[in-house]
């Protein structure tokens, strides 16, 4: 038998065209994917791209009619932005601004979209699944998969060809939301493929696709570990607490562990947050750590230097914000206390840093304290977000955090010493809160504040 190609001029001619071809593909590449909410399917919130270090805004897009917003952008290859508003609406704009397209699902979306490739993937609350063409907004499919989806802020994962995020039935509908069950669809075509209950109430729903299994975590902090071919568990773990919620989440890495932060009562029975290391293969515990305020939002998982693999996990603590009660915004229920005596909506704000593989910390960062209702919230746009949105982290390490107050903080601890001095600290005042977590890309960081969208652009120098 002859083989032609292995090592004769014709396979020459092949890697030349293939190496060609890959270049071009490379040079129309203008920023590097931020595909969904805390990046990609491994949901670890980093990118090695440079997103801008100077918080100035480039420009902002406001909701239409006091609109909300609590979905995380979405880049594209090509610099282009996708917002998605609770109002049914998904938008695609330019890096500079200009809106290239616009569609209504018929129906509100709660959650965040997911782009796979040329396909923009969103749920609508009455968890309907809808494929879009990013290129122009043309819908390719949409398939009912089960009851209700949301008004929590639940996500949608692609990965090995099949679409995922979770939903309820009706009579399960609780006033905030959640989810009480799994599904995936094929992605290309819609058609369901399974549903598993995993018994425990999900929030804010955030899977991750890692080695061909689904990896999430419960609203109590118990995890679980799904074979993608038919939902069945690989393994499962426990809640850590059976009354106290966490709007937080799972987060994996390529370091092979998972980081789940949750919620549990400390000796004098105030909420106190929890994160909580775990090896994916086996859902053996690496490590925990008991944290000094709630843990609502999910961690993210970055570099320590872009030519290393030695990693940190972020996380940004504190109790979410009270319910707004009037249509000033200074009458408010309080949900989630600080402790047990507070009585004036006081809510403290804290980051964390730690090693990846042990647990130490390397450094934290106190936020001024908030009061009562999340900035911007009133009884006739109650966004209602979470004390934090999960953070996002930039190739230089840069940690990128925004949350109740408004305000958009990028973080570096530029020299090591494990302190944020203030050179360290770049702000900057959208006015509204943020349920959504930042997107990151080549000079480009774009955030949705409760009110709609504002991107920083940063041309950012190389040595090329």
């Amino acid at each position: 038998m002859t083989c032609h190609g292995l090592y004769d001029d014709t396979f020459q001619f092949d890697v030349a065209i293939g190496t060609s071809l890959i270049q071009h593909s490379l040079s129309l590449q203008k920023a590097t994917p931020w595909v969904g909410k805390n990046g990609g399917t491994l949901r670890e919130g980093f990118t090695s791209a440079q997103a801008p270090l100077h918080l100035v805004k480039a420009w902002n897009w406001t909701a239409p009619q006091n609109g909300l917003v609590r979905a995380s952008p979405v880049i594209g290859a090509d610099g282009s932005i996708f917002i998605s508003s609770i109002s049914g609406n998904l938008i695609k704009f330019s890096k500079e601004g200009k809106e290239l397209w616009n569609m209504n699902a018929g129906r509100t979306l709660p959650g965040n979209p997911f782009l796979d490739g040329q396909t923009l993937y969103t749920v609508r609350d009455d968890c309907t699944f809808i494929a879009v063409d990013a290129r122009n907004g043309h819908e390719l499919w949409r398939q009912k998969a089960g009851g209700l989806h949301g008004p929590d802020t639940p996500s949608v994962l692609v990965g090995d060809g099949m679409v995922f995020s979770a939903c309820l039935d009706a009579p399960e509908q609780q006033m905030f939301g959640g989810a009480t069950y799994v599904v995936a669809l094929n992605a290309r075509t819609g058609k369901k493929l399974w549903q598993v209950r995993p018994g425990k109430l999900m929030y804010n729903f955030m899977a991750a696709v890692v080695d061909h299994s689904l990896l999430f975590s419960d609203a109590f902090g118990g995890v679980q570990r799904l074979h993608l071919a038919n939902g069945t568990a690989l393994w499962s773990l426990p809640a850590l607490s059976d009354d106290q919620m966490s709007t937080g989440g799972l987060t994996t890495s390529r370091n092979g562990i998972a980081y789940v932060t949750s919620n549990k009562l400390d000796l004098s029975g105030n909420k106190q947050g929890v994160l909580s290391a775990y090896f994916i293969k086996d859902g053996q515990l690496l490590w925990r750590k008991h944290l000094p305020m709630s843990a609502n939002s999910a961690a993210a998982i970055g570099k320590k230097a872009s030519n290393t693999n030695t990693y940190f996990v972020t996380v940004a603590l504190g109790p979410n914000p009270a319910l707004a009660t009037d249509e000033t915004g200074k009458g408010f229920e309080d949900l989630e206390p600080y402790n047990k005596d507070t009585k004036d909506g006081r809510k403290p704000g804290k980051v964390m840093t730690f090693d990846a593989a042990s647990g130490e910390v390397l450094w934290t960062y106190d936020f001024p304290d908030w009061y009562g209702v999340a900035a911007g919230d009133t009884v006739k746009h109650n966004c209602l977000p979470d004390s934090f949105a999960n953070p996002s982290i930039g190739g230089d390490g840069s940690v990128y955090v925004a949350g109740e107050s408004g305000v958009i903080y990028r973080l570096r601890d530029s020299n090591g010493d494990g302190k944020i001095d203030e050179h360290d600290v770049d702000t900057f005042d959208a006015k509204n809160a943020f349920q959504g977590a930042p997107a990151l890309s080549d000079g480009i960081l774009a955030a949705a504040p409760c009110s709609g969208l504002v991107v920083f652009l940063e041309k950012i120098k190389t040595n090329g």
